[in-house]
């Protein structure tokens, strides 16, 4: 049977002996007790010994300053709470763990610094590590070390999650391509690795200190492989031999290609673009080939150029000047050309002057074979009068039958007579 105790017009207090206790006991079945107002507790040490605790509230306030007693205030937690205010979970014989927020802890962090944080520890102050799959920060995330270092120490072969790798070493996959996921963070021995695969595995176009470089301009390439086709839209993945060098601002221009008649033959047109550079020997196309099989493709068959591509060369320019140029099938040096067994100059009307200063002669150790002109860059079959000396050239004899000729500065012009005519126009004149 319930008993109700009312109390209408005053305050209800029960009280022992100082020290004592008040016990509510609902007995062996484990009732409860219901409190229908706020409770507050004055203690200095509140225990639950219960399984659950269940607590509507969304936010629990520890360290709670009385905002009604004006003399309870305070300037953060305070030294006499060692700073530091949280949550204490009991492990029996072992060290017991916190959740702290920490008054004295310094940070400085992207333009804005102040004291306090969060961190966990043991109670003897020993830090410890935090298990999430991640964090979100909504901007920018810093991580201030002081003299710390980010590692990723004790995880497995961290660097083979950010490259692709084959036996320890850094090795491109099917598509050329060596980056496992573009967002990943690499490790130090992962950027170690990277840098030896590259001098090993890739080549840069141009080698410069200051204004002097070697700089290499290959546009047209062997088409040295299809890597994939089409699944869904219009994106095929083809590869060269060496470095391609295109961008995808560029187009390109796919000749030759055969495969048997396989959709891999709609490779080739002009003006396609890329859409996406795979790696330094691999790249996407614009181009439909559903339906096409790898296998098909003729190795080495397609020929792939930038569109306006220009003739492949190695350019070596020495401060600001490009004095030197390489091309597949000549070389030319300043203004002088060297093509198979020919000198000549880069330029029409130029002169090629062959000197030896000083004591020193021209010396041609074999015989000099003058070509009746004119060359095929000359106008008429005569040279031009010489501003100072004489020219010797050849055409088809005349009287003196010798077909050597000579013009000098004083515009003066014949044919140099052979001995036996001279000693006959001797005996005549």
């Amino acid at each position: 049977m319930s008993r109700v105790v009312k109390v209408y017009n005053s305050n209800y207090k029960v009280a022992v002996q100082p020290g004592g206790t008040i016990t509510l006991d609902t007995g062996d079945l484990s009732g409860t007790t219901v409190i229908s107002g706020n409770l507050e507790v004055k203690g200095t040490t509140t225990q639950v010994e219960s399984t659950v605790t269940t607590i509507r509230d969304n936010i629990i306030t520890l360290n709670y300053i009385d905002d009604v007693d004006p003399g309870d205030s305070r300037d953060g937690i305070p030294a006499s709470l060692g700073y530091v205010s949280g949550f204490e979970i009991d492990r029996g014989d072992r060290l017991t763990a916190r959740w702290l927020f920490d008054e004295q802890v310094f940070w400085q962090l992207g333009g804005t610094d102040g004291f306090g944080t969060f961190g966990a520890s043991f109670s003897d102050g020993q830090k410890l590590p935090i298990n999430t799959p991640g964090i979100v920060s909504n901007g920018n995330l810093y991580v201030q070390t002081g003299n710390g270092v980010i590692s990723v120490t004790n995880t497995n072969n961290y660097e083979e999650k950010v490259f692709t790798y084959q036996n320890s070493v850094i090795t491109p996959d099917a598509n050329g391509n060596v980056l496992i996921d573009d967002d990943n963070v690499p490790n130090a021995k992962a950027v170690k690795d990277f840098v030896e695969y590259v001098f090993a595995n890739e080549f840069y176009d141009t080698i410069a200190q200051g204004d002097s470089s070697v700089a290499v301009i290959d546009q047209i390439h062997t088409l040295n492989n299809v890597v994939s086709v089409t699944v869904v839209g219009n994106e095929t993945i083809i590869s060269t031999f060496g470095q391609h060098g295109f961008t995808t601002a560029d187009t390109v221009s796919i000749s030759g290609v055969q495969a048997n008649g396989d959709p891999i033959e709609n490779l080739n047109g002009t003006g396609i673009q890329i859409t996406e550079i795979v790696s330094t020997t691999s790249f996407k196309v614009n181009v439909n080939t559903s339906g096409g099989n790898i296998a098909n493709y003729v190795n080495n068959s397609g020929t792939v150029s930038k569109t306006g591509a220009n003739e492949g060369r190695i350019n070596i320019t020495v401060e600001g000047i490009n004095n030197t140029t390489f091309f597949s099938n000549r070389v030319e040096l300043e203004d002088i050309r060297i093509q198979g067994s020919d000198i000549t100059t880069t330029s029409s009307n130029q002169d090629l002057s062959i000197s030896a200063p000083g004591t020193g002669t021209v010396k041609i150790n074999d015989v000099l074979e003058l070509p009746i002109t004119p060359h095929n860059d000359d106008v008429s079959i005569d040279p031009i009068v010489p501003d100072n000396g004489t020219k010797i050239y050849s055409k088809p004899e005349g009287s003196a039958q010798t077909g050597l000729y000579y013009v000098n500065s004083n515009n003066t012009r014949d044919e140099f007579i052979g001995r036996n005519r001279a000693l006959l126009f001797s005996l005549i004149f």
